[in-house]
């Protein structure tokens, strides 16, 4: 019988964190996000417009969203040392149309027995541990969110309270508190004050680091239970600073070590970007940030002889639909190999556009992405 070895260790590890902070609108997660070191944001609902960051496109899919996070979760692809998600509860409505767009019913509560959201669930799941991914190559992880007021019953307890939770369906809130390393709830500080009619004093902005009846938050950096955060957006990282690691950028590539200049300047003045061969700009390979959805677009069009940019739309030109334009700039697919597939896969006969397929089709590529791309990749390789 052989002896098992075993590999013991010591000591405290320093390792990307995983971190969820959520509370009422307008209080400045976002701004506190934007604190950690070199953070990149997937902005899923348009609230960073405010700050100078370095961010993603939008996602119009649930698809586009995942094929995001897993770009992220390669260190080679850039020099980013923070992802952040802004916010959870928006991915999460994207995750719910695409469960409802490939199920073929209007809501969640349509599957019946209430699998809509078990599968909502499942599938916010997979989200989550493609993010351990990303941390497990040295990327911290935010993920933002926003909160609300629920009623709690406890089992020893008759009646209930109001606590503050992530505003997520039920099957899902759990997750992101189970997976974080650190829950942090942000909130206004507000008191009532007067003996019979009460009236509400305070407003001052705090950060509340752990379990409280009213609220979710726990933390294994030894925080206080509270902090000021009026006028100082820099209080929580400085709390944890000494737990979050610092990526060397050298692991990223020379190339991707130029992005976030790269992306300042694309917020300033737009990439002006011809296509004339798309089988010639397909060989220069660029990440999604880089790429605009309008350069996709131009790409995706019948090819010509003179820049696409400069030829006049002409009458009838299909339009085509948003999620899987994004999906398509997001994997650098072409719509020549969208239509390739399609006739592979004896959906449309040979010559017919992209443009041309029903609006169910194109819901359908965006419902199926996964198996998709995965098609268009297996006939690159032949």
């Amino acid at each position: 019988m052989g002896i098992l070895i075993m590999n013991i260790t010591t000591g405290k590890k320093i390792k990307a964190q995983r971190i969820v902070i959520y509370g009422v609108e307008g209080i400045g997660k976002s701004e506190m996000a934007s604190r950690f070191p070199d953070p990149v944001f997937l902005d899923t609902e348009g609230s960073t417009n405010h700050l100078d960051v370095s961010r993603l496109d939008a996602p119009t899919s649930w698809a586009q969203l995942m094929e995001q996070i897993r770009w992220i979760s390669n260190p080679n692809n850039h020099s980013f040392k923070t992802f952040v998600l802004d916010t959870i509860d928006w991915a999460e409505r994207l995750c719910a149309q695409h469960i409802c767009q490939h199920g073929n019913v209007a809501g969640l509560a349509d599957f019946g027995w209430h699998k809509g959201f078990v599968y909502l669930a499942e599938e916010m799941g997979r989200m989550l541990d493609l993010l351990t991914h990303v941390t497990d190559n040295g990327i911290n992880v935010v993920i933002l969110g926003h909160s609300h007021i629920r009623k709690v019953d406890l089992p020893e307890e008759s009646g209930s309270f109001d606590k503050y939770e992530l505003r997520l369906e039920k099957k899902v809130a759990p997750l992101p508190k189970e997976w974080a390393d650190a829950v942090i709830f942000c909130n206004f500080k507000t008191f009532l004050v007067g003996e019979t009619k009460k009236k509400a004093k305070g407003g001052r902005r705090v950060i509340c680091t752990k379990h409280h009846a009213s609220y979710d938050a726990k933390n294994r950096y030894g925080m206080p239970d509270e902090i000021d955060f009026e006028g100082s957006p820099q209080a929580l990282y400085d709390a944890i600073a000494g737990h979050i690691p610092v990526r060397a950028t050298g692991q990223a590539s020379p190339q991707a070590q130029q992005q976030p200049v790269q992306q300042t300047q694309q917020q300033t003045q737009p990439q002006q970007q011809a296509v004339v061969n798309p089988a010639a700009q397909q060989q220069v390979s660029q990440s999604p940030v880089q790429e605009s959805a309008e350069a996709c677009r131009q790409r995706s069009r019948p090819t010509t002889q003179a820049p696409v940019e400069t030829q006049p739309q002409t009458k009838g030109e299909p339009t085509f639909y948003t999620p899987l334009f994004d999906l398509m700039d997001t994997c650098e697919v072409w719509q020549s190999e969208i239509e390739a597939m399609a006739v592979r896969s004896g959906h449309f006969p040979e010559g017919m556009k992209m443009g041309e397929y029903p609006q169910d089709y194109l819901e359908h590529l965006v419902g199926s992405w996964n198996e998709i791309f995965e098609l268009i990749k297996q006939h690159r390789g032949q």
